[in-house]
């Protein structure tokens, strides 16, 4: 039995074109050979179980590569190339550093996913292996807004991620530094949104 199949009976799916539109095998695999990045197993049976997509209450919106066309907002080199570009590239060293705590840290970063409801975005540091055999890398949270919580570290592997964090009610604690007021996404009995990230036609 896989981690993913439990929640995938849980979800109640909203499909562009009535079809859920996932990366091959080889898109993970091209996408490895050109980053030089392993990504994480969870991470690559997640993508192929589910594809690109918004997930749960708070919108936790995964990338995967393999859908260039739809860009930064789905496909996952798309995203990192705009991060590098806008985000790192022509900023210096002090700069990064007061930025990330660790201009190096920074410049490795790979992002995967984001929150829409609050803008925070999350990136594995492929520099902080946290278990070599599954390709698992420390998470670091890069915060939307100067007041939410700083730019730290927040799971060691991507299945601690999806579960603890995302829709577990992590995030809601280490935002608001308090119990959630509401059930995290896996504690409701109901189903738990998934949506498709909008693919043009023929990707």
């Amino acid at each position: 039995m896989g981690i993913w199949d439990e929640l995938a009976r849980r979800l109640d799916l909203w499909l562009e074109d009535n079809e859920v539109k996932k990366p091959t095998l080889e898109d993970l695999d091209r996408f490895e050979s050109e980053a030089g990045f392993h990504l994480p197993q969870d991470y690559r049976d997640y993508a192929l179980t589910f594809g690109p997509g918004d997930i749960g209450s708070r919108e936790w919106s995964f990338l995967t590569p393999g859908f260039p066309q739809a860009g930064k907002n789905v496909d996952l080199a798309e995203a990192n190339a705009w991060h590098k570009k806008y985000v790192i590239d022509g900023e210096t060293d002090a700069e990064l550093a007061r930025m990330f705590g660790d201009a190096a840290r920074a410049r490795r970063l790979v992002v995967f996913c984001s929150t829409r409801l609050v803008g925070d975005i999350f990136a594995w540091d492929p520099g902080e292996v946290t278990d070599a055999a599954r390709h698992d890398y420390a998470i670091y949270m890069i915060p939307a807004e100067a007041n939410n919580p700083p730019f730290g570290r927040i799971a060691t592997s991507f299945r601690e991620f999806v579960f603890n964090y995302a829709l577990g009610g992590g995030h809601e604690r280490h935002i608001y530094r308090d119990p959630p007021a509401e059930p995290s996404d896996l504690e409701r009995p109901d189903k738990i949104r998934f949506q498709q990230a909008m693919i043009p036609t023929g990707g």
